[in-house]
């Protein structure tokens, strides 16, 4: 196998245009040295000589091969030099056992494994959303961008698709659809926080996943007796604690076989060296602090993209800062509440997920520039929606006529809601007394407590009809009409006349005139009784 179809294979296992750093971190570059220490100590395992064992001078050369093929096959167990191995019960002999070495490659390729995991979930959620972030990573990092004309056509085509999978889950939220009625779990693809909670998520598979490799590595290493086995192999150089007597990764071990002669069954104990065992010690150190610095590293991206999803005003901030770049004409701080309804209303979570994504991924330019055109476009459909439904500016009449309306509605009001008087008689529902509304807005009557009534007028049975005479003088608590009001009436003066004389030709009797009318009637003798 040639270097070049190695790399080609280690890039096809890769993969490509990860979410960001710290997911190209994991499932390219991890997944690359693992698979990178696989190939290598397979080809120490099985092209080179993993083991030599110090084997009696009766064994020929084949008993060599045999010998060494076993104790390689068969678990080795570490004893001390300074020990005594006769002495030794075999219970002993099978706890110190070392039963790693054999199986290192294997655990290195299903570690890479593990690592490819969270993005292959991610990859297969991502597709089930309307946005497709993939496809949008994969045309922003295309690299014909550089060119103008196809960089212009490729920031339209994806702002065209990212306002149409907006416009999608706007329509649906407004119209409170839901696709699934039972299984309500399967409508979150069709939500404005899919690709949101689904990327925290992996990137929370990927927190677990470096702990779990931890983990893992201390249980297939059998180093139990160490909490942090990378920081104790450390501490155990520097204080000069060796490895025959740490008995981490030995190089000098024991093997015990049996073998039939002549149909005796004779067992060996021979001393082996495990060459191999200076490449893995190598090789988990190094993975040991790989982990722990990636592990540290994952959970400081993961504790930033869960302070942008609780926190709406991270994301406000970020967007008003890449449209201050932008060359808009207007300032951004003067539309601080348009912006505002941009992130909250429009863009949302998964909204402002891509463009932050996007910025990341194809730098700042390219991202601004895209969020500058799907900016410009919710602009437009504020603008349509606003001449659709907005009335237009009131004139001076109109204005005018409004006080008017609500003038008179407020005087009809009081009037049909008080209680009745006893010369309620005066306004009497006739033709004329339908027009007194109009009419008693005129300031030659009394106008109070949105009502007016005529001047008290003195009543005898030979005065004829009373004249009413209009006071020029609001009587107490009296409130003056608008001088728009006076004026639109100032010419009714005729009108009111008319009215003034209908009232004094019908006017049904009163109290008092019906008191006088019975004086009148009686006898003078009964009136001195």
């Amino acid at each position: 196998m040639s270097i070049s179809s190695f790399v080609s294979m280690l890039r096809y296992v890769a993969g490509q245009n990860e979410r960001d750093f710290v997911e190209r971190m994991h499932s390219v570059v991890t997944v690359n040295i693992l698979i990178a220490f696989a190939v290598l100590i397979s080809f120490k395992q099985f092209g080179g000589s993993p083991i030599e064992c110090l084997t009696p001078d009766v064994f020929t050369e084949p008993w060599e091969e045999y010998t060494e093929m076993f104790c390689f096959a068969q678990d080795t167990y570490h004893v001390p030099i300074d020990e005594i191995v006769d002495a030794m019960p075999r219970m002993d002999r099978e706890e110190r056992q070392i039963s790693y070495y054999q199986w290192v490659p294997f655990f290195l390729i299903l570690q890479a494994a593990c690592f490819r995991i969270p993005s292959m979930i991610w990859k297969y959620v991502s597709d089930q959303s309307g946005l497709k972030v993939n496809e949008i990573l994969n045309m922003a990092l295309d690299d014909n961008n550089v060119k103008p004309e196809i960089k212009a056509n490729n920031i339209k085509a994806l702002s065209t698709h990212l306002q149409g999978a907006l416009h999608f889950h706007r329509r649906l939220l407004k119209r409170h659809i839901q696709p699934h009625r039972v299984f309500c779990l399967f409508n979150l693809p069709y939500s404005t926080c899919y690709v949101t909670l689904m990327f925290l998520l992996t990137r929370f598979l990927d927190l677990a996943n470096v702990f779990i490799q931890l983990y893992a590595m201390n249980m297939f290493l059998e180093t139990n007796r160490y909490q942090f086995y990378g920081i104790d192999a450390v501490m155990d150089v520097l204080n000069g604690r060796n490895w025959d007597k740490s008995g981490l990764f030995p190089r000098s071990t024991l093997c015990d076989f049996k073998v039939r002669v002549m149909g005796n069954i004779q067992e060996h104990t021979v001393q082996c060296v495990l060459l191999i065992n200076l490449l893995n010690e190598k090789v988990f150190v190094f993975l040991w602090f790989w982990y722990l610095f990636l592990f540290l590293f994952t959970f400081a991206s993961f504790m930033f993209w869960l302070w942008t999803f609780v926190m709406p005003c991270v994301n406000r901030q970020f967007i008003f800062k890449h449209l201050e770049m932008s060359e808009l004409p207007s300032d951004t701080y003067e539309h601080s509440r348009l912006v505002h309804r941009f992130v909250r209303d429009y863009l949302r979570l998964d909204g402002v997920f891509v463009i932050r994504t996007l910025v990341f991924q194809a730098g700042v330019i390219f991202g601004t520039e895209l969020l500058v055109d799907v900016y410009k476009s919710y602009l437009g459909i504020e603008e349509k929606i606003r001449s659709n439904f907005d009335p237009p500016p009131p004139s001076f009449m109109s204005l005018a006529m409004e006080d008017q309306s609500e003038y008179e509605n407020r005087a009809n009001y009081v009037r049909q809601r008080r209680k009745p008087r006893p010369n309620d008689d005066y306004y009497a529902e006739t033709p004329l007394a339908l027009d007194f509304n109009r009419a008693k807005l005129e300031p030659g009557l009394h106008y109070t407590d949105n009502r007016i009534y005529p001047p008290p007028m003195p009543v005898s049975r030979n005065s004829g009809p009373p004249s009413v005479q209009p006071s020029t003088q609001p009587a107490d608590g009296a409130t003056s009409p608008p001088a728009n009001v006076l004026k639109a009436f100032a010419e009714n003066q005729k009108l009111l006349d008319d009215f003034q004389q209908y009232l004094a030709n019908n006017r049904g009797p009163r109290q008092d005139d019906e008191k006088t009318l019975t004086r009148s009637n009686v006898p003078d003798s009964q009136s001195q009784a």
